[in-house]
């Protein structure tokens, strides 16, 4: 920052940097962290460009599959301990994540970025919770949907939705669905159960480098899809699984600021808030309506095109969905 607390020339010199090696298709990602056990007179700023998405799913490893990958590296030494005095599984995830310092400076350029204004950063004490306990489960009113989750109150549009669940939802990181993948081939009969409920329930993000997948906690994971637009939580979107084409992600999801950032300090800080606990109602709710999201948005490009077919077919009535097939099968 200059002397008066503007986006200095060296920050603007960087950004036409990171600008341009993301328009060259020369990086994958940039990430910034603070170090303050150098012996300096304050932290010191480092920035870290991934060429590729494996080293990116490497730096987002959790911290005993990092101590395993250093102790895999690590030249063996005569005592026998480790040759890493300062490094650690525990001390690398503290790389993991920008300092505040970093997100002000980064939405302080001119025009500012319009990721900063997600409202993403804490939540806001006077918006009204749907509660958890205030919803049923029953048979969803969707044909084909098996279960479904039904609101028993009146709420407002706007009010957040189950926070108190939301934010203990399951993070099933690279490094863990790397596992995953590697026992279905060994124990499918075994292991299939796990996968089927991960992918069942949840749904796919390629912000930690390499596929990994957020899964809604309680009663929050039997929410369906509302077809057509239909849904009361969740985006509002510019299209649906009837009218989206289906051989290309809209540019709108394909550049999702906090999914997809090139570098942003912003998205680093606040993606987790914004992968398990942004939804909030789009329309005020009467008792006994069923609880609808919108599924279009939560995949990633590579699977968009059997996605949205996937969608399309469930809401016409030609296919049930993932958990209802699985759950037949067991029944035959």
């Amino acid at each position: 920052l200059d002397d008066d607390g503007d986006w200095g020339k060296g920050s603007q010199a960087f950004n036409t940097f990171s600008q341009l090696l993301e328009a060259t298709n020369n990086a994958v990602a940039i990430k910034s962290y603070n170090e303050a056990h150098g012996d300096f007179e304050a932290p010191w700023g480092f920035l870290v460009v991934f060429k590729g998405y494996e080293s990116l799913a490497n730096f987002y490893q959790d911290p005993s599959w990092f101590d395993l990958t250093l102790a895999q590296r690590a030249i063996p030494t005569k005592s026998g301990e480790s040759p890493f005095l300062y490094m650690d599984g525990a001390m690398a995830t503290t790389y993991q994540y920008p300092s505040r310092v970093d997100e002000t400076i980064y939405c302080r350029q001119s025009p500012k970025p319009s990721i900063c204004e997600e409202n993403v950063r804490g939540f806001d004490p006077d918006i009204p919770n749907v509660p958890a306990s205030t919803m049923e489960l029953g048979k969803s009113l969707i044909p084909n949907a098996g279960r479904g989750v039904f609101y028993t109150e009146d709420f407002p549009k706007g009010s957040y939705f189950a926070l108190e669940d939301s934010v203990h939802s399951m993070i099933v990181m690279p490094g863990a669905t790397e596992i995953i993948h590697t026992m279905l081939d060994y124990y499918p009969q075994k292991w299939s159960k796990l996968d089927n409920y991960i992918s069942g329930y949840g749904f796919p993000s390629g912000f930690f480098g390499s596929e990994s997948h957020v899964v809604d906690p309680g009663i929050t994971t039997f929410v369906n899809h509302g077809c057509n637009g239909t849904n009361n939580i969740g985006g509002v979107l510019e299209v649906t699984e009837l009218d989206a084409d289906v051989d290309k992600m809209p540019d709108s999801l394909l550049r999702d600021p906090m999914e997809s950032s090139f570098f942003s300090p912003f998205a680093d800080r606040n993606y987790m808030t914004y992968a398990t606990a942004s939804d909030k109602l789009v329309k005020d709710i009467k008792a006994g309506e069923e609880v609808l999201d919108n599924y279009v948005g939560m995949t990633v490009d590579e699977d968009w095109t059997s996605w949205i077919q996937g969608l399309k077919a469930s809401c016409l009535g030609q296919a049930s969905g993932l958990v209802v097939e699985v759950e037949n099968s067991q029944k035959m």
